[in-house]
């Protein structure tokens, strides 16, 4: 994985608030891994699932964020509309969930924010919105294997039928078994086939795959995002991203 970014797609200003508006002011919003999976529908500000409560109300996590970045509540929208983490902390974090085989669960907090005697709430958009711009979205951009028409980590005898049923074929794409991008399927394209025959990626040790994660995002504004991500040619496509389900986990 060479970059991951996830963006939230403001809702609305917290100008008129039904409980008073926010504190008009630039606060930091972190973005940090949990220590443990929670479950969506059972999720709060005590437990992570039923009868399972946090070691800490609120959440547990690691106290370094992946990311940070800043953004106004009183004039979220006016000053958005996008809000984008992005660091070298939350590519390693990605990797490692798929190396690993395990779900992604963060949060995302204003640790400066929650020391104002002041509203100090955000509202943005989840999976529900309408416009489907507007849903949550988690980008990963990564290398693929060599060879690998189908896109299943594997450079096998699948990829070479591929290859054999697009052979001269063109315009042709990488799922056609176009590797070296020329618009074509051909000797170019088998040499680097062979090059990287038997060529398997993300197996565990009994060499079965191992399971795609899933990305889970709790937000302490009060809404609970999870998406499911799988594997394309040239990259990670997200699937139902932001499933958002609004649990409050405010005290």
């Amino acid at each position: 994985i060479v970059d991951a970014s996830f963006t939230l797609f403001a809702q609305r200003d917290n100008i008129d608030g039904s409980a008073g508006p926010s504190v008009d002011g630039e606060f930091t919003l972190a973005l940090h891994r949990l220590d443990a999976p929670f479950v969506e529908g059972e999720v709060n500000w005590t437990s992570r699932a039923a009868d399972e409560p946090w070691n800490t109300p609120g959440g547990d996590f690691d106290n370094v964020p992946l990311a940070t970045l800043t953004a106004n509540p009183y004039r979220l929208l006016t000053n958005g509309p996008s809000y984008t983490w992005s660091s070298d902390a939350l590519i390693a974090a990605v990797q490692a969930s798929f190396d690993e085989g395990k779900t992604l669960d963060l949060l995302a907090r204003s640790p400066d924010g929650e020391t104002q005697e002041h509203r100090v709430v955000y509202y943005f958009h989840s999976d529900d919105a309408l416009d489907p711009a507007s849903h949550p979205l988690l980008l990963v951009t990564y290398t693929t294997v060599p060879g690998d028409a189908n896109a299943d980590g594997r450079v096998d005898d699948a990829d070479t039928r591929i290859v054999a049923a697009h052979w001269g074929d063109g315009p042709a794409t990488w799922a056609m078994g176009d590797f070296n991008g020329d618009g074509g399927v051909g000797a170019a394209d088998a040499a680097i086939l062979a090059a990287n025959w038997g060529h398997p990626i993300d197996l565990d040790a009994s060499g079965a795959t191992v399971p795609e994660p899933g990305i889970g995002i709790l937000l302490g504004a009060g809404a609970l995002l999870t998406s499911l991500i799988r594997r394309r040619p040239h990259g990670f496509e997200a699937i139902d991203p932001g499933r958002a389900r609004c649990r409050s986990i405010s005290s």
